[in-house]
């Protein structure tokens, strides 16, 4: 699974030793994230699976793509 970190995500997760592909859902990767990362809790984060925007309960199995977003802003 290649996992794409955007943002200030990627400031606070610098470690690809995050056990992506055991999770079954993106709520347990999530739970687990806020877990390891607690600097995160307060910064709401948008999964992406296979270029898609997926809900919490979404089911990590046949992905190939994952994406964590943070917040946006432009102008």
């Amino acid at each position: 699974m290649k996992v794409l970190l955007f943002g200030i995500l990627s400031e606070h997760i610098q470690t690809s030793k995050v056990p992506w592909e055991s999770f079954k859902t993106v709520k347990e990767l999530e739970s687990f994230l806020m877990e390891q990362f607690p600097v995160l809790h307060n910064i709401p984060i948008q999964f992406a699976v296979n270029h898609q925007m997926v809900s919490s309960d979404f089911e990590l199995k046949n992905v190939e793509e994952l994406a964590l977003m943070p917040p946006f802003s432009g102008g």
